[in-house]
C-alpha cells in the first residue's frame, strides 16, 4: 500500500480544473473524493499534486483501480458472487448475478449494464483489493485490458454504421479470468468473516 496525495487537473471535456485522486485508467482519471463513481478524464499536461493536501496524504493502493475502506463490502460480496454465492434460480451465471448487483448499486436498468461496468466497478478493484500483491492486475493491464481497448479502438474506426455499438469479441473472456481468479481466494484473503446460513444469497 503506497501513499500519495490529491492531485488536480483540467478536465478533457469542459477545461474545469478538478481535484481528487489520481488514477491512471485508459488514460489519466481523477476521481472525486465525495463520489468513488465519479471519474474524470483530465489533460496530462494539466496534471499536478494539490499543494493543499499535502499534509493531508491518503493511502492508496500501488496500481491503476482505486479502492478504499467503503468499497471493502461492495468487494467482498463481488468475491463471494464469483464464489456462487447468488441466487442460481433467478441467474443463469456469475456474470449475470454480477450485472445484477451492480445494477441495485448504480440504480440503473440491468440491460444497461455491460462488461465494462463489471470490470471497472466490480472485477478489477476486487482484484486489487485481494490480488494486488501478486502483481494480477499490473499483468491483466498490460497483456490483456489494453490489447482490448486497442483493438476495440481500431473497430470503431473501420464502423460503417456508427448507430451500432460495438461489442468487445473477447469480452467473456476478460471477465471469466478475473472471475476464476476471485473465486480461488480463500476466505482470509478477501477479509471476509461473515457466518454465512446456508441457502445465503448476496443477490
Amino acid at each position: 500500500m503506497g501513499t500519495i496525495i490529491l492531485h488536480k487537473g483540467k478536465r478533457i471535456d469542459t477545461g474545469e480544473e478538478v481535484t481528487g485522486y489520481l488514477v491512471k485508467m485508459m488514460g489519466h482519471h481523477i476521481i472525486m473524493p465525495d463520489d468513488e463513481n465519479t471519474a474524470y478524464p483530465v489533460k496530462e499536461e494539466s496534471i499536478e499534486p494539490d499543494k493543499t493536501t499535502q499534509d493531508s496524504s491518503v493511502p492508496q493502493p500501488d496500481n491503476r483501480w482505486y479502492v478504499n475502506k467503503e468499497m471493502l463490502p461492495r468487494l467482498q460480496n463481488t468475491v463471494l458472487i464469483c464464489k456462487g454465492w447468488y441466487d442460481k434460480d433467478k441467474y443463469q451465471d456469475v456474470y449475470d448475478a454480477l450485472r445484477a448487483y451492480w445494477a441495485n448499486i448504480g440504480g440503473l436498468m440491468i440491460e444497461d449494464v455491460c462488461y465494462d461496468h463489471i470490470l471497472n466497478t466490480l472485477l478489477l478493484p476486487a482484484c486489487e483489493a485481494f490480488l494486488h500483491k501478486r502483481q494480477f492486475c499490473d499483468i491483466f493491464y498490460e497483456k490483456m485490458f489494453k490489447q482490448d481497448i486497442v483493438f476495440r479502438n481500431f473497430q470503431n474506426k473501420l464502423k460503417k454504421d456508427k448507430d451500432t455499438e460495438w461489442q468487445p469479441m473477447n469480452a467473456e473472456y476478460l471477465v471469466d479470468t478475473l472471475i476464476n481468479a476471485l473465486f480461488k481466494l480463500s476466505r482470509d484473503e478477501f477479509f471476509d468473516d461473515r457466518d454465512l446460513p446456508p441457502g445465503f444469497h448476496v443477490i
